[in-house]
């Protein structure tokens, strides 16, 4: 189960939103699989914790920072 209360930003493409993967069963049923998909990019990953700019503010290293919007300069 993945944690929503942390904040989520792709390290490649910088998009904030991903969605979980489904596939089709033979039966033509959608299925949800354990992995999740970036919205911005498609790069699949498992671990939603582990893929995101804010790992070091999860593990406790370093203090989080609301994700930079794309039009936003960097300080």
């Amino acid at each position: 189960m993945t944690n929503l209360s942390i904040l989520f930003e792709c390290p490649i493409c910088g998009s904030d939103e991903f969605r979980q993967v489904q596939v089709s069963g033979r039966d033509g049923i959608r299925r949800p699989t354990e992995a999740y998909e970036c919205r911005g990019c498609s790069t699949m990953f498992r671990e939603r914790e582990r893929f995101t700019r804010h790992r070091l503010g999860v593990a406790g290293g370093a203090e989080r920072k609301p994700p930079r919007r794309p039009d936003e300069p960097s300080k």
